[in-house]
Formats: C-alpha cells, structure tokens, sequence
C-alpha cells in the first residue's frame, strides 16, 4: 500500500513539474533599455520607450511615450542568429517571436537618430 501511494506521490509530482515548466514561457517580462548612441541635446529627462515580451503569444511589444516616432526594431536570438524585424509608426510596435529559449537581443533604432538595446531571456 505504501509503494502504491509513492508511485502515485511521484507520478503527480512529475508531472506538476513539467505543467510548472511548460507554464514559464507564457510569463510577460519587462525588458529594460538603454539609450546606445547620444543625439547632443539640452540636459532633460529622456524618456525610454516601454518594452515588454508578452509570453502567452510570444510577442515583443514597444510603446513610446511620443505618439509620432517612427523606428526599426530588431530582435536576434544570440544563440540560433534568428532575427525577426519590424517597422514601428506612431509609436507602437509589435514584433512576434519564436517560442524558443534563449537570449535575445533587441535593438531600436528612430528616425531622430536614437537607438536603444536591451536583452531578454525565454526559457
């Protein structure tokens, strides 16, 4: 009878593990940017664009907080070298991505002449 509920304590522990697993792809993380090349302006705050990986449908969103910015966004995964690529108008922009894990690379680059990075990680 003890082999029987261990068997048993065992199989569910497994197999709530892999639902645990499989559920992390489908988290939304945050991904943070940094200003990479510096247009010479007044001293003020620079406000960054907002990004975020939406993992339920594997998507990488990028909202400005300036309605008319134009840009590119690029997304590499630094492993594989896949790349996706986008053009963002009005300051909104939704790039979907592979479901693999992985590291990935995101680079924003406007018509003004700013260009942003940041990494995100699937696992």
């Amino acid at each position: 009878m003890k082999r029987i509920i261990l068997a048993i304590c065992l199989t569910m522990g497994i197999v709530t593990s892999q639902t645990i697993q499989g559920d992390e792809k489908n988290v939304d993380k945050e991904i943070v940017l940094q200003e990479k090349s510096k247009v010479f302006r007044p001293r003020s705050i620079v406000l960054l664009p907002v990004c975020l990986y939406h993992g339920f449908n594997s998507s990488v969103v990028i909202e400005f907080p300036d309605d008319d910015v134009s840009f590119t966004t690029t997304i590499v995964n630094i492993l594989t070298g896949e790349q996706w690529f986008e053009i963002g108008d009005n300051g909104y922009c939704e790039v979907f991505v592979s479901r693999e894990s992985g590291t990935y690379r995101l680079s924003i680059d406007t018509a003004s002449g700013n260009s942003y990075e940041g990494n995100f990680t699937i696992e």
